[in-house]
């Protein structure tokens, strides 16, 4: 998550809360945080609290570190992974 400024005087909770709220897509206010454009500033970068899960029978901190280690093509792939009733080996831990 990022805490960052889109225009003087307005903060947003992150780059999606600020995307939904402007309607600029994410990749286009992200480009502007990394060349430093103007009114786009990144205040502070905060650790993220991800889900523990369980892809193919190994558990993993995380969907992205389980991409990683090759059990998805990708976050979305993993993600539909997830919510699919019919693989049994892939779940949310408590």
């Amino acid at each position: 998550m990022f805490l960052l400024t889109k225009t003087p005087g307005k903060i947003y909770q992150s780059v999606s809360e600020a995307s939904r709220k402007t309607n600029e897509s994410e990749t286009r206010i992200r480009n502007k945080l990394n060349r430093n454009q103007t009114g786009y500033e990144i205040i502070q970068k905060v650790e993220c609290s991800y889900k523990r899960i369980c892809a193919g029978g190994e558990f993993f901190d995380s969907i992205t570190e389980a991409v990683k280690n090759g059990k998805a093509k990708n976050r979305l792939q993993a993600y539909r992974k997830l919510k699919n009733p019919n693989q049994t080996d892939w779940y949310y831990l408590n």
